[in-house]
């Protein structure tokens, strides 16, 4: 059968449309092609071509889904991953199909919906879980150990040196009592210490990439047990867990059950000082969302193990800034890397229809901070516990995040061909941080701390909590 100049009229009709192709004309030969295609009521998301076999003339439908205005970075990825699919493959299946003939400005959130962006909210959030880990065997408590050893090897009374202040009556025969306790001997060189702590926090998302703002919070305890080596170098090793979630404001949460086991050491020269950490930690990592396509609602889980390495070294110098306090301008460089292996997330509601496949991934975050800390002359108070020594402490500080972004790399499952790259809200790039806290010496061989630890920028903030008790033996 010869063809040619002859326009083929293409009319759809109102329903969905599974194949791609459509055989329209067949002969036992086929010969040239005709001259126009004119259709009407093609479905949104959709363009229709001829194609010609030696013995027939397919109607073909292709997606066109990338070439929705207004999408994002996301929805783009995601929407050219289908549109593949679609053409690689003999279109999509029914649940898909929801997507092609919706009404207008229903496609982006699905599409935001698909794209399984709650899988890039899990190295920010056991990032900031670590970064607590090791701050509780790297920070002002682990520094006051060492400041109260004095050049000679002893321990001078209670810490730095009482502030010159009025005492009241009585308390100053309870404070000498405290401070007159046995000088420090190398043979009495260990302390334990136990502290629980915990963070919430939050990152907006950005416009043109169309990741979603991202909320985390964590919960967590860890002990540790230090020995000094000699009178200015103390070294210690600590073990700590809790729990971790996180959640998108465009909807999707994850929880992380966490484990952390850490190596850490100090040595001072003269006011000055360096300190190094190394911690590894694993982390059970779960996910569950939601994800609605027309009639379609469609409930996905993921779980997968997750292994975390962590170090950190600091240096700095302490200076006496005014009789009662000390300034201690210090540097420091930190780096996380959470390595994930590729998962499948299991649908749960037994459609078979949307749940992704994530391949196997390491994030790696490297921060710099640049910054001082301060501390207090130990005030003598009447508490609780009767005469005890209340110590000071702060920090402002700048950090840097070299390595902010967040991706994961994913396909669809049921969709051959639909792979994409998802990026999630980065971290601030620059945040100022602030810490303020108090240690109570309850003896010569106990205390008491609390701290509030903050980190701002103007996309992102961090509130923590940290309670500790030491003890010396």
């Amino acid at each position: 059968m010869r063809v040619g100049g002859s326009t083929v009229q293409a009319q759809f009709q109102t329903g969905t449309y599974l194949p791609r192709s459509y055989a329209i004309m067949t002969a036992g030969a086929i010969n040239g092609s005709f001259g126009a295609l004119a259709s009407t009521g093609v479905p949104t998301g959709l363009a229709a071509t001829l194609s010609y076999t030696p013995t027939a003339v397919d109607l073909n439908l292709n997606s066109v889904l990338s070439q929705t205005t207004g999408l994002n970075g996301n929805q783009s990825a995601v929407a050219r991953a289908i549109d593949t699919g679609f053409s690689t493959g003999n279109g999509v299946n029914a649940a898909f199909s929801g997507l092609y003939g919706a009404a207008a400005g229903t496609v982006p959130p699905a599409l935001t919906r698909l794209s399984g962006e709650i899988a890039t909210g899990a190295p920010t959030a056991t990032f900031r879980t670590m970064g607590q880990f090791l701050g509780q065997i790297l920070d002002p408590f682990l520094d006051r150990r060492l400041g109260d050893i004095a050049p000679s090897g002893r321990v001078e009374g209670g810490g730095p040196r009482y502030a010159q202040a009025v005492v009241a009556p009585g308390m100053a025969q309870g404070m000498a009592a405290i401070d007159a306790g046995t000088p420090f001997a190398l043979g009495q060189n260990w302390a334990s210490w136990g502290t629980v702590y915990g963070a919430s926090g939050s990152v907006d998302g950005m416009r043109g990439t169309g990741s979603s703002s991202l909320n985390t919070n964590n919960v967590g305890g860890a002990g540790g047990i230090d020995y000094r080596l000699s009178p200015t170098t103390l070294v210690g090793m600590a073990v700590g867990g809790g729990g971790t979630d996180w959640s998108l404001n465009s909807g999707g949460a994850g929880h992380s059950d966490d484990v952390e086991g850490g190596i850490y050491g100090t040595s001072r020269f003269g006011n000055a000082y360096v300190s190094g950490a190394f911690a590894y930690g694993h982390h059970d990592l779960s996910t569950n969302r939601t994800v609605l396509v027309g009639a379609v609602s469609d409930r996905l889980t993921g779980n997968v193990g997750a292994d975390h390495v962590a170090g950190r070294a600091e240096t700095g110098e302490r200076f006496q800034w005014m009789p009662d306090f000390g300034v201690t301008p210090y540097a420091a460089v930190q780096v996380r890397s959470l390595s994930t292996p590729g998962y499948a997330e299991t649908d749960r509601s037994g459609l078979t229809a949307f749940a992704l496949n994530y391949a196997g991934n390491t994030t790696t975050d490297t921060t710099s901070e640049l910054g001082a800390k301060f501390d207090s002359q130990a005030y003598p108070v009447i508490g609780p516990f009767g005469e005890t020594q209340v110590i000071l402490h702060g920090r402002a500080a700048w950090s840097h995040d070299f390595s902010p972004s967040r991706t994961a790399l994913a396909n669809f499952q049921n969709l051959p061909g639909a792979t994409f790259t998802v990026a999630g809200a980065p971290e601030a790039s620059d945040a100022a941080l602030l810490s303020a806290g108090a240690e109570m010496r309850l003896s010569r061989t106990m205390a008491l701390g609390a701290k509030f630890d903050g980190a701002f920028s103007g996309r992102s903030q961090v509130f923590a909590g940290t309670a500790v008790l030491r003890i010396n033996w």
